[in-house]
């Protein structure tokens, strides 16, 4: 049985430990890595072996995502980018039927955690409290705004006065006014959370940001604290999720 870590990117140390963990088990097996410019990615040049494949919005996508499993026996898939999250997810059970399954939550959940008004509305579901969504005819500044369904922290903006809002903000329809929560008075911490084949938690490792790049913790110190039955108690079981999750908590 093989594995293979798809966007694979810079993802070294994610290859590295898959590659420890899994010899264990199977000692036989290989961690496969691919990426549209293998020779280009990091971690593509520590795994086992690495594979081009296309960007994911190309038709031929699955098909080679598919081919490529089956001729190297790789039975289990791990995705690395939200982006293709739904993809891998909507064709779930076309990878099952060839012997390959994908580490992936439901396309339902997905669509919640891909939309942001939709994100807010399942943690207020889950009693779990949330930045204030502001209309753009009726806000109070500091203000923190982001796209309705965007990553790696593209198109984010710190509005502190009245001069930094351009008429970008306001025109652009997929851009949301919150509330900005200020880290000077709020530690901020990225949960990575793990849920089983039955959706039910079963590990949380809460780690404090201190450096972001692209929106993912560059640096950052684990802590075991309050979140640990907070999350446990709000987020025990989630209908969908599957693998691992993130979510950052003030």
């Amino acid at each position: 049985m093989n594995i293979l870590i798809t966007c694979a990117g810079r993802r070294v140390s994610l290859v590295r430990a898959f590659q420890k963990e899994l010899k264990k088990v199977f000692p036989k097996s290989q961690v496969l890595t691919s990426d549209f410019e293998p020779s280009l990615s990091s971690a593509c040049q520590v795994s086992d072996k690495s594979f081009h494949l296309p960007l994911l919005n190309d038709d031929n996508y699955l098909t080679a995502l598919i081919d490529l499993c089956v001729a190297n026996n790789v039975k289990l898939i791990i995705p690395t980018i939200d982006t293709e999250l739904a993809l891998l997810s909507q064709n779930k059970q076309t990878l099952i039927d060839n012997g390959i399954t994908p580490i992936v939550s439901s396309a339902a959940f997905i669509n919640i955690c891909r939309d942001k008004r939709k994100t807010q509305d399942f943690f207020s579901k889950m009693n779990i409290n949330v930045a204030k969504e502001y209309s753009k005819t009726d806000y109070k500044l500091p203000l923190y705004i982001k796209p309705l369904n965007g990553s790696r922290s593209v198109d984010n903006f710190k509005i502190l006065a009245k001069e930094d809002l351009t008429e970008y903000h306001f025109k652009n329809d997929d851009l949301i006014f919150f509330e900005y929560i200020d880290h000077d008075k709020y530690d901020e911490f990225t949960c990575d959370l793990y849920y089983d084949k039955h959706s039910s938690l079963k590990c949380i490792v809460p780690r404090k940001r201190i450096a972001v790049r692209d929106g993912e913790v560059n640096k950052g110190i684990t802590q075991k604290n309050a979140l640990l039955d907070y999350i446990n108690t709000n987020l025990g079981v989630i209908e969908g999720a599957f693998g691992c999750l993130t979510a950052q908590f003030f």
